[in-house]
């Protein structure tokens, strides 16, 4: 048998050795509960010297299996003793005093081991793991330092509402000395009567049966106290079945719900400052577009377009130039990435682009200032940022196109199955460099198909890209469609492809029918505008 010493003197020892040397001693300090120690018990000497014996004997009682426990008294204090364990509310009838003295002790001693003993016969354990990992450690003890300690609202109530006990945190903030205060009061009596009656109503419906929980936000209120408590609240049934009321536990969430609100408050400010970021964005994508037909009003091209964003704002951008003498031209570029950030480059490019719109006869010069001004703007700054593009000037004179296209290939031909434009470097990234251009001739009803990449690396469900290969197969098809039949169809195939109505990045495409070319209107020669279309 084990037997373990609280407060003990010396000589306790020396007596269990010389009666029972077979014994296993332990100590221990008698903190309520036994601090510190978890080994079996079989047998509790407690010392005359204890300083609460009769608070430790009542949690003594109400281990799981409670051992028998002798508590030593000196003989002036032992009538007292025996007393007030007979007649404390909470004490076993596993506890016993005697006198701080041998023989005395070693009475007492017999009848402890007896009872051991008998136990043993008939297979119960003090030490038994069923009861607790840890026997020496109390149920209700353990409840009491939820309640003292745990900062939650905590409560229990019977079926009338009335309290039967709260946390220590629950007293405390509603102004009380102690929990025991809000013993038989109601929410009616602790708080303000919007959330007693909701409170009440939702307690009622547990204990009838209603409902078998409420969790909830609940905003309460009391004594001016503004708080939101997020709370749990079940029925509180016996080991019967019977309900005897209900219990909870409510979460001061205050701050939680104030940031919660902050931020709920700022997204919608920020999703209208992309709403309107989204309108300005979109304006200057159509802002101004220019008409091209002949002194006697012919149509000499016609165009249509489609920007999807993958989110709020883009990073895709077009813009199509009527340059001095009538001439066409249209850029298109695609920024790394998508959102805010790139939004905020395509801004940028919208202004250089209407800056530089002189040179945009001269693609590869037009590019090279492009290239500059990201370059200055955002590498040289330590920005790891560029751009893909493409520049097409159309020469209605001529029936020509000069294309340079930089950091991947953005345009397809009706009368070509695969034009060979040279790919420039990316821009932005280069400094200094040299762009090369291709020239190429053009019939009327030729159509030329502008494209970012986004469409090409759309994927399917299976990580199947929607690839170039189909892009071509679809545009072929519809050369003899009019523009908005073409991209609208495109759209649908894609979407068709990727079951996706968004996709991941963004997508921008512009289709251009090339009409007839006006060769008389240019021969005298006389055109007005203040640059030249050479190169």
């Amino acid at each position: 048998m084990n037997v373990l010493k609280v407060d003990c003197d010396p000589q306790v020892a020396d007596w269990l050795s010389q009666r029972y040397p077979n014994l296993q001693q332990g100590s221990a300090e008698s903190d309520l509960p036994i601090s510190g120690y978890s080994g079996d018990v079989d047998i509790i000497i407690v010392g005359h010297s204890c300083p609460n014996p009769v608070s430790l004997a009542k949690a003594i009682s109400n281990w799981p299996s409670a051992p028998p426990t002798v508590f030593l008294s000196t003989r002036e204090a032992l009538d007292s003793l025996e007393e007030r364990m007979q007649y404390s509310p909470g004490v076993g009838k596993n506890i016993a005093v005697c006198e701080f003295e041998e023989s005395a002790f070693l009475i007492q001693l017999d009848h402890a081991i007896e009872t051991g003993r008998m136990r043993q016969k008939l297979g119960i354990a003090s030490h038994d793991k069923h009861a607790a990992i840890n026997s020496n450690v109390s149920p209700s003890w353990l409840l009491q330092l939820l309640l003292k300690y745990l900062p939650e609202y905590i409560y229990f109530k019977d079926r009338e509402g009335r309290f039967l006990a709260i946390s220590d945190y629950l007293a405390i903030r509603c102004g009380l000395d102690n929990p025991n205060q809000a013993i038989g009061l109601t929410d009616f009596d602790l708080f303000d009567n919007e959330h007693a009656d909701e409170a009440a109503a939702d307690e009622a419906d547990l204990v009838a049966g209603k409902i078998d929980r409420v969790e909830k936000e609940e905003y309460v209120t009391w004594e001016g106290n503004k708080i939101w408590v997020q709370s749990l609240k079940l029925p509180m049934k016996s080991r019967s079945g019977y309900t005897m009321g209900s219990f909870g536990i409510s979460r001061d969430i205050t701050a939680k719900k104030l940031m919660a609100e902050q931020i709920e408050r700022q997204h919608k400010q920020f999703e209208d400052e992309l709403k309107l970021a989204r309108t300005l964005q979109e304006s200057l994508l159509t802002k101004g577009t220019s008409q091209f037909k002949t002194p006697d009003g012919i149509d000499q091209l016609n165009f249509d377009a489609r920007h999807i964003a993958s989110s709020q704002l883009s990073g895709d951008f077009y813009s199509v130039l009527r340059t001095s003498k009538g001439n066409a031209a249209i850029f298109l570029a695609d920024v790394m990435g998508h959102g805010a950030q790139a939004a905020m480059v395509t801004a940028m490019l919208y202004a250089a682009v209407n800056e530089i719109a002189h040179h945009a006869h001269e693609p590869a010069r037009f590019m090279q200032e492009i290239n500059m001004k990201l370059y200055s703007w955002l590498s040289e700054k330590g920005h790891v940022f560029f751009a893909t593009g493409i520049l097409c000037y159309f020469d209605f004179d001529k029936q020509t196109c000069r294309i340079c296209q930089n950091g991947g290939s953005h345009l397809l031909l009706s009368s070509q199955a695969s034009p060979d434009i040279p790919v420039n470097p990316a821009l932005g990234l280069i400094p200094q460099g040299t762009f090369t251009c291709k020239e190429l001739e053009y019939r009327s009803n030729d159509r030329f198909l502008f494209f970012t990449d986004g469409i090409l690396e759309a994927q399917n469900e299976t990580g199947e890209i929607f690839g170039i290969d189909r892009l071509k197969d679809t545009f072929q098809q519809l050369v003899s469609a009019n523009d908005n039949e073409i991209l609208d169809t495109i759209i649908a195939q894609l979407q068709a492809f990727t079951r996706k109505t968004a996709e991941e990045d963004d997508i921008c495409l512009l289709s251009t029918h090339m009409l007839t070319s006006p060769a008389s209107a240019l021969a005298n020669g006389s055109e007005k505008g203040t640059e030249a279309d050479n190169s």
